[in-house]
């Protein structure tokens, strides 16, 4: 059994908005397995870094996930911080033949929103100066 191989977007920092709802984010590029091994079934691993600061629980109301396609699936707890993650590719084969892990950082951010408002429709203001009356549109 042969590992399958990708290769990880670069750079290797995924930075998403501590208030977005469900993320989708590509990860895993050029995902490839052995031609002797193409029916066999394949997932990712994911899994925090050992002795790495920060907590999966309480930066993510979903907790990341890696789906075939490779894309990052989460869900912000609206919580800062960053996390190093280790991510490894496995197919039904055996143990051994899981890929090399490549490590990633996850980070939740403020993110500058642009500013938004609502326009009004149009109105007159009427002032009165002495004698005369003036109107605003």
């Amino acid at each position: 059994n042969d590992p399958t191989r990708f290769a990880l977007l670069s750079p290797a920092v995924v930075s998403v908005c501590h208030d977005d709802g469900a993320v989708r984010h590509a990860l895993a590029l050029n995902i490839s397995s052995p031609e002797n091994e193409a029916g066999q079934p394949l997932s990712f691993l994911l899994h925090q870094v050992a002795g790495a600061a920060g907590s999966l629980m309480s930066l993510f109301s979903e907790p990341p996930a890696v789906d075939v396609a490779g894309f990052l699936t989460l869900a912000p707890a609206g919580a800062l911080g960053s996390i190093l993650l280790a991510i490894q590719a496995v197919d039904s084969g055996a143990q051994e033949a899981r890929s090399p892990e490549q490590n990633f950082t996850l980070a939740v951010e403020l993110h500058n929103h642009p500013p938004s408002f609502t326009l009004l429709p149009p109105y007159t203001i009427w002032q009165r100066r002495g004698s005369r009356t003036e109107f605003f549109s």
